[in-house]
């Protein structure tokens, strides 16, 4: 169980990192990000995966050390 949440957490922070992270100085006002190249708009709002990262993140270490004991 531990080793799924951590799968989890990796992959919410890598899709963290490709939806907000590498654009979080391009919003404009409204909070989106057009890239012109990849024509696909990115949207502020993706900050919450790192949230679920944490999350998934937390409860790998529960169970880590839920199985420790």
């Amino acid at each position: 169980m531990a080793l799924l949440n951590l799968l989890l957490s990796a992959l919410s922070s890598y899709i963290f990192y490709e939806t907000y992270w590498k654009w979080r100085a391009l919003f404009d006002e409204n909070g989106r990000y057009f890239d012109a190249i990849e024509t696909v708009v990115y949207e502020d709002v993706s900050i919450y995966w790192l949230y679920v990262a944490i999350l998934f993140g937390a409860l790998a270490l529960f169970c880590h050390l839920k199985i420790k004991k």
